[in-house]
C-alpha cells in the first residue's frame, strides 16, 4: 500500500499549528493541527498513513529532510500558518528538491485567501486544499481531478482554481486515525482533565459571527453531522474506555437545538465516560439550562473570547457583545461547576491607555479561572488586515506574525509597553492570593515539570 506522510513542519520553538492561525504557544500547551488528524481518517481509507512532528522528536531542519527523503512516500500533505511561513516554504522546496516525484499538498486558511499567490510563488508545491472535511485529497491523488470541490491544484503547469460553495451543508468525515497524534509532546494544563492524554476533534467548520479581527468569521460555517460525530466518541469509548476530548472548532456551541441533542446523547450513550472542552461564544453560556447540561455531559471548561473591557473596542470590531453579559457568563459558569477560560486581544487599532486600563479592570472584577492574553495580528482574510494595510499598519507580507509575541500591530505603541501591560495583567491575576486559593484544589495533579514551567513563565513575566 502506497504512503502518505502527515506533516506538521519542523520548527526552531514550538509552534501551535491549527487551521485557523498560527502561534507561538505561551507556556508548553500544545495540541496536534486539526487539518491533519481530520485528513489522517479521510486518506487512512485509501493509503497507509505516517505523522511527523520534527519538534515533538527533536528533529532539526536537515534531520528532518532525512525522514521524509527516506520514507518512500507518495505524497506529503502539509499545514502551515502565518507565524512560520517562509521556514515552512523553504523546507517544502528542499524536499522536492531531493525528491521530485514526491507530491506537496497543503492545508491552512491561509490557502482561501492567498493560496493561488502561494501557488504562484511556490512551484514546487502541487496543490493545496480549501477544504480538509472533503475526498479532494483523495481524488487529487488518484488523478480524479474533474471530481475535485474545492482545491487549487497544478496540472500540466496550469494552476486549477476549484470553489463550490457548500451553503452551510452539513458534513461527515471517517473516524479520525487518533493513535498517529499520541505524542507525549502534546499536553493540555493538568488541572482541565482527569488524566493528561486527550484527543482533538471537532463538530464544525467556521464561525457565523462577524467579528472583524477573526479569520474564522471568513470561513462559511458548516456543522459536523451529528450522528457521524457520534460514531466518532462511540468508537473512542469502545477501544479506549473514554477519554478527554478537546473540541477544536471555533465555536463550538453555535445552534441552542443541536447543541442540546449533543449533551443529551452524550449523557445517555456515554456516561461519565468523556470529560470535554470547547471555544463558545458567552451567549448561550446565559442559559442555566445549557449550562446544566454542558455539565452533566462532561464539559469541564469552556474559552470564551472576551477580547477587551473596553465596549468601545467589542464594538468596533463587530463582537457582538457586551461585558456586562461576558460576566453573567462567567458567573453562570462558575454556579455550575464548569472551568472559564477568557481570551483577550491587546493592541487592536483603537487601543488607547484608557482602553488598556478598562480591560485591566474587567479581568480583575471577573472572578474567571484563566486568562489568555494575545496581541493583535492582520490574519489573511479579515477587516482588520484591509484596515491595517489602508492605514500603513502593516505591509503585505505573507508571514511572521505572532499572536503571543514578536511581531504584531503596535499601533504606535513604544517599544515592549503592551508586553509590559500583559505582564502586569497576568502577575495581578495569577499571583492574586484569592486565585491561589480557588486553586489549591487542582494541586493533586501537580508534578515537578508543572512547577518548574510555572516557574519558567513567572520569569518571563519580570
Amino acid at each position: 500500500m502506497k504512503k502518505i506522510l502527515l506533516l506538521n513542519p519542523p520548527s526552531d520553538k514550538m509552534c501551535v499549528r491549527d487551521y485557523y492561525c498560527s502561534f507561538s504557544p505561551k507556556t508548553k500547551y500544545c495540541w496536534p493541527p486539526q487539518d491533519l488528524v481530520t485528513l489522517s481518517g479521510i486518506i487512512g481509507s485509501s493509503y497507509k498513513v505516517e505523522y511527523l512532528d520534527p519538534y515533538a522528536l527533536n528533529l532539526d531542519f536537515n534531520k528532518s529532510l532525512d525522514v521524509v527523503w527516506g520514507g518512500n512516500y507518495e505524497a506529503v500533505v502539509f499545514t502551515t500558518g502565518s507565524l512560520n511561513l517562509s521556514a515552512d516554504l523553504e523546507f517544502l522546496r528542499r524536499i522536492k528538491e531531493g525528491r521530485p516525484g514526491i507530491k506537496l499538498i497543503g492545508s491552512s486558511s491561509l490557502f482561501h485567501f492567498i493560496g493561488t499567490r502561494i501557488m504562484e510563488e511556490s512551484p514546487f508545491i502541487d496543490g493545496v486544499l480549501l477544504d480538509f472535511t472533503n475526498s479532494d485529497i483523495l481524488f487529487f491523488l488518484s488523478g480524479g481531478h474533474s471530481e475535485i470541490k474545492n482545491m487549487i491544484y497544478r496540472r500540466h503547469k496550469e494552476i486549477i482554481f476549484c470553489r463550490h460553495e457548500n451553503s452551510g451543508k452539513s458534513f461527515s468525515i471517517p473516524v479520525p486515525l487518533h493513535s498517529l497524534f499520541g505524542c507525549r509532546h502534546y499536553k493540555l494544563p493538568f488541572f482541565v482533565f482527569k488524566g493528561r492524554r486527550f484527543i482533538t476533534t471537532i463538530s464544525s467548520l467556521g464561525c457565523p459571527h462577524l467579528c472583524s479581527f477573526c479569520v474564522a468569521s471568513k470561513i462559511e460555517y458548516r456543522p459536523r453531522d451529528l450522528d457521524n460525530l457520534m460514531e466518532e466518541l462511540s468508537y473512542l469509548h469502545r477501544n479506549y474506555g473514554g477519554g478527554n476530548i478537546f473540541f477544536a472548532d471555533c465555536n463550538f456551541t453555535v445552534g441552542a437545538g443541536r447543541l442540546k441533542e449533543f449533551c443529551s446523547r452524550m449523557y445517555a450513550e456515554h456516561r461519565g465516560a468523556f470529560s470535554w472542552i470547547c471555544n463558545s461564544r458567552p451567549e448561550p453560556l446565559l442559559n442555566s439550562d445549557t449550562l446544566r447540561s454542558l455539565k452533566r455531559s462532561g464539559c469541564r471548561m469552556v474559552m470564551l473570547g472576551a477580547e477587551s473591557g473596553d465596549q468601545r473596542l467589542l464594538d468596533k470590531y463587530d463582537k457582538g457583545i457586551s461585558t456586562s453579559k461576558i460576566k453573567e457568563a462567567v458567573v453562570n459558569c462558575r454556579r455550575n461547576g464548569i472551568y472559564t477560560l477568557l481570551y483577550f486581544i491587546l493592541g487592536l487599532p483603537g487601543e488607547d491607555k484608557d482602553s488598556l486600563r478598562n480591560t485591566a479592570d474587567f479581568i480583575k472584577g471577573l472572578g474567571c479561572d484563566f486568562i489568555s492574553i494575545s496581541f493583535a495580528v492582520p490574519d489573511f482574510g479579515t477587516r482588520l488586515r484591509d484596515e491595517s494595510l489602508i492605514n500603513n499598519l502593516c505591509r503585505d507580507e505573507l508571514g511572521g506574525w505572532d499572536h503571543s509575541a514578536g511581531r504584531y500591530l503596535s499601533g504606535g505603541w513604544a517599544g515592549g509597553e503592551l508586553e509590559r501591560v500583559r505582564n502586569m495583567i497576568y502577575k495581578k491575576f495569577y499571583l492574586n492570593p484569592a486565585w491561589m486559593l480557588r486553586r489549591a484544589k487542582d494541586l493533586a495533579g501537580l508534578r515537578f515539570a508543572d512547577l518548574n514551567e510555572g516557574v519558567r513563565i513567572l520569569r518571563n513575566w519580570s
